[in-house]
């Protein structure tokens, strides 16, 4: 028997192909939002610094990824409960949802009409909030069709 990378340690064969198939999702989503950010840019003008942007981009890209993997059920090991996932993912959606108000009330978020980087931390709030909500729809799809068989 084949010795396993750290990667692949706890998920079977079909949860391997599965990450690689999400990784290259979300390769080439960052690829192509970045693409899009340096196009805006031109195109409108500076609206955020490089910063924001390249955050974005990144948390657009790491969204693909995780919801691909949860999808597909290969974001967990076998036999791994996502409860603890969905818990740490609400507590830090609401700690970064704390930070993006506390730096919109205090003129962080966008100074001279332009994105900063504290725009990240909604994003990742957002991508916090994303991920279980992404496990509720596969709970419910997955109840779904075990009520049809």
């Amino acid at each position: 028997m084949a010795k396993r990378s750290g990667l692949e340690a706890g998920y079977d064969e079909r949860q391997v192909s599965v990450l690689g198939r999400a990784y290259r999702y979300a390769y080439l989503t960052l690829l192509f939002s970045l693409f899009f950010y340096i196009g805006s840019e031109a195109i409108f003008g500076r609206w955020c610094d490089a910063g924001a942007g390249v955050g974005i981009c990144i948390c657009i890209s790491v969204a693909v990824l995780v919801v691909t993997c949860i999808w597909n059920d290969a974001y967990n090991r076998l036999n791994e409960r996502p409860w603890r996932i969905i818990l740490q993912n609400i507590i830090l959606g609401i700690l970064n949802l704390v930070l993006a108000i506390l730096a919109m009330r205090n003129g962080e978020m966008v100074e001279h009409g332009i994105l900063t980087f504290r725009v990240c931390c909604l994003a990742l709030s957002v991508i916090s909030g994303v991920i279980p909500a992404t496990y509720l729809l596969r709970w419910i799809m997955q109840r779904k069709e075990q009520k049809e068989e």
